[in-house]
């Protein structure tokens, strides 16, 4: 049987996302990048929605959502859009610099606390057992293999 998460609202979304992107960035920079990407869409789509900008009309690149709410200082959209945009395509020249990521999550972070007074302290930092497991025991598909020692 396959479990669907029901929709997390925008804040929890993006929340979690960032949250997931902390946890990840020393394991596995894609993933991290791709957290990161998942909390600035969970953002604008927000924003898009609350300028009551229809859905229908929503453009499909990231970067066209962001000039559509004609912020006052986009900048930091932009730039997570930019940093994370090759990430979500596989590139065999793609190389993560640490100095990228931390600059993304530390944006993130900025945006969070703007839009929806996300602080710092409320972010969990936390790696959890079953985190590291699923991470460094996990398929190709995702299942968590665990075996019984002798």
């Amino acid at each position: 049987m396959i479990e669907v998460q029901a929709p997390l609202d925008a804040r929890s979304s993006s929340k979690k996302s960032l949250e997931l992107a902390i946890s990840y960035k020393d394991a596995d920079f894609s993933s991290s990048m791709l957290h990161c990407r998942r909390s600035l869409e969970a953002v604008v789509s927000h924003l898009l929605i609350q300028n009551k900008i229809s859905k229908e009309s929503f453009p499909k690149q990231l970067a066209k959502q962001i000039k559509i709410l004609e912020l006052e200082r986009p900048g930091k959209y932009f730039k997570i859009n930019r940093i994370t945009s090759r990430w979500i395509h596989y590139s065999p020249e793609a190389k993560l610099m640490q100095n990228e990521l931390d600059n993304c999550i530390y944006l993130m972070k900025k945006i969070l606390q703007e839009v929806f007074e996300i602080t710092n302290d409320e972010l969990s930092e936390e790696y959890t057992l079953f985190d590291f497991l699923k991470v460094n025991f996990s398929g190709k598909d995702g299942t968590l293999y665990l075996k019984a020692g002798a």
